[in-house]
């Protein structure tokens, strides 16, 4: 599936009041609403919502001012998530001027930048990101090259400071016998989910899928790994592939 835009409904008490908000219709000029994949659009009070666009901006809307004000942070959003206890968020964006890059910032409830988060990520994987429950500390997992393993690195919510990186390795969490496929492509479309559906060889390398529950403090991780052996199929060595999945407990 494919969409260049999204359609913004809002809703209160069962009622679409989407129309009565005028000021929603200044973001949606802005090259229509975007959903990044890593998204929670609403502050913890419930008043301000996020609006990011297509134009590699985002607002934020005030619906009980029914105002709108566009962040200072430029960039297609790639991920935003509100402190569950603060009004501030982390925004990550991508720039393609004067070169492609990915930023982290945090910002406050007025779109203004507070700090810049270090964290330099591969670009074509996606932020993945999250915050404690009381706030205090935000989450960045994430690899810095195509040979490194993935980490999880903690953040002070205040400063913006680093206060610990640990390794997250598939390879060690989830053993296989990785030597016997290091001739596999990264780069292309080698492993075989079903027969119908192929996913980049670096998959066997990283998490595919990331979840982290704030009231448990636990991750669910899941890597690819092979059924068996390879197989050719049209020149072309592939790998079918299942799903498996590890939980990892954080102590706070």
């Amino acid at each position: 599936m494919g969409a260049t835009a999204w359609k913004i409904e809002v809703f209160q008490e069962g009622k679409n009041i989407t129309h009565s908000l005028s000021a929603i219709s200044e973001a949606a000029k802005d090259g229509g609403f975007l959903l990044p994949p890593n998204f929670q659009p609403w502050s913890p009070t419930g008043d301000l919502l996020s609006i990011p666009t297509w134009k590699a901006h985002h607002f934020l809307y005030d619906i009980s001012q029914n105002s709108i004000v566009r962040s200072e942070i430029e960039g297609l959003i790639d991920a935003l998530i509100w402190s569950p206890s603060e009004n501030k968020y982390l925004v990550v964006a991508f720039c393609w001027a004067p070169v492609r890059s990915r930023s982290y910032f945090l910002a406050d409830n007025s779109g203004l930048p507070k700090c810049q988060i270090d964290v330099m990520s591969l670009l074509d994987e996606p932020a993945q990101c999250w915050w404690l429950k009381d706030g205090s500390v935000f989450i960045i997992l994430y690899r810095n090259s195509k040979q490194a393993h993935p980490f999880v690195e903690f953040f002070d919510s205040a400063s913006g400071r680093s206060i610990e990186r640990i390794p997250v390795n598939p390879s060690q969490l989830i053993p296989w016998h990785e030597s016997e496929f290091r001739d596999i492509s990264r780069d292309h479309y080698t492993l075989e989910i079903s027969p119908s559906t192929r996913c980049v060889g670096s998959l066997l390398d990283t998490w595919h899928s990331c979840y982290f529950d704030n009231t448990t403090n636990r991750f669910s991780l899941a890597v690819y790994r092979p059924k068996d052996g390879k197989i050719v199929q049209k020149n072309e060595v592939v790998v079918p592939v299942k799903e498996l999945r590890c939980q990892l407990q954080l102590e706070f």
